[in-house]
């Protein structure tokens, strides 16, 4: 599992750092609410968990539905102008979070053959090096959160929900079903 202990002795420059990195993503927040109306992005906070998202797998969708959960923590408090340490906790957590996640996709992925593994597992560590990177920045008062940063996030979630692990579920109950008949 990643280990976010070796970034964790630095300290944030300044309060005013960390004043416009909060205004910077609430009018990204702002900008992505304001997307809406687009059939691809809901109307809603960006992270919101949203019943398009379940995919019949109880334990993928309670996962799905705690990933949305912490990626808001972690917007809610940049956009909140937080603390660094708390910021930190929750983008920490988040990232561990992914990678529990993944690892359980990756054993459903291998308990049940699925052909696709391999890019699927590819997607799961472009987005872990994506987010590692994000982190990385934001421990260096590198991370200006923009609309694209955000936009990133929220638009891989939705693609790899909808499209990759909807794949992998109709595979595993495609499985299940011939592995009950056979």
């Amino acid at each position: 599992m990643w280990n976010v202990s070796e970034y964790s002795s630095r300290s944030c420059a300044c309060d005013g750092h960390r004043r416009r990195l909060g205004e910077t993503v609430k009018i990204a927040l702002r900008h992505l609410h304001s997307l809406g109306e687009d059939a691809d992005v809901p109307d809603m906070t960006p992270f919101s968990w949203d019943e398009r998202y379940k995919l019949a797998h109880p334990q993928i969708d309670r996962e799905h539905e705690a990933l949305f959960s912490l990626a808001e923590k972690v917007l809610h408090s940049l956009g909140n102008g937080g603390d660094k340490e708390k910021i930190r906790d929750v983008f920490a957590r988040l990232i561990n979070y992914i990678q529990v996640h993944f690892s359980h996709e990756e054993e459903l992925m291998d308990q049940h053959l699925y052909p696709g593994m391999g890019v699927h597992m590819a997607e799961h560590r472009r987005l872990i090096a994506q987010v590692t990177e994000y982190y990385r920045q934001f421990e260096a008062d590198q991370l200006a959160v923009t609309t694209e940063t955000m936009q990133f996030l929220r638009n891989w979630l939705d693609h790899h929900i909808r499209q990759s692990d909807q794949l992998l579920v109709v595979h595993i109950r495609r499985r299940e079903r011939a592995l009950t008949h056979a």
